[in-house]
């Protein structure tokens, strides 16, 4: 899919595939209200179509790039607020212990917190909130992430394949 366009008197043409291999090269910025999803991470908009279209993010709105980012075929979305409820989505490893992990789930919505970790299934990963902040393929591997991007998670835990298994052990 193709998406051309004209963003503050400048023509632009963005190609998904293409967008989806650039934005793969980096590291995504920690998300404070809008979001777009690109290959299961979330980006912060004006930093993606910063990076799509080499412009400085002073140029544009967050909903100009919700808006493109949208046509182009990617998922955009809101960060909810925070809420008493919680989810469980995964297990979490400790020496010697193994616990049942939650997220918190806003306004009751739990289907949707839990379609948010599909695509971790098998990895481990580090949340904040109902965001997924970094995800590997080790707990040490997140960890060190974390470190190099300065970020605190609340929880880490492993998406398992199979949540009655792996919860019981089995």
């Amino acid at each position: 899919m193709r998406v051309t366009g004209v963003l503050n008197g400048t023509e632009y043409a963005i190609d998904h595939d293409a967008s989806v291999d650039r934005l793969a090269a980096v590291e995504p910025e920690p998300v404070r209200d809008h979001y777009v999803v690109v290959r299961g991470r979330r980006f912060p908009p004006k930093q993606a179509l910063a990076v799509l279209l080499n412009i400085d993010r002073a140029d544009f709105t967050t909903y100009q790039a919700r808006r493109i980012l949208h046509r182009l075929g990617f998922e955009v979305g809101r960060r909810r607020s925070s809420s008493s409820e919680a989810v469980p989505l995964g297990v979490g490893i400790a020496p010697g212990v193994v616990e049942v992990r939650t997220v918190g789930a806003a306004r009751g919505n739990a289907e949707r917190g839990v379609s948010t970790l599909r695509e971790y299934v098998g990895q481990w990963v580090a949340v904040r909130g109902d965001e997924v902040l970094v995800s590997g393929a080790s707990p040490q591997e997140v960890i060190r992430t974390l470190q190099r991007r300065d970020l605190t998670a609340e929880s880490l835990f492993r998406v398992p394949l199979d949540p009655t298994r792996d919860v019981l052990g089995g």
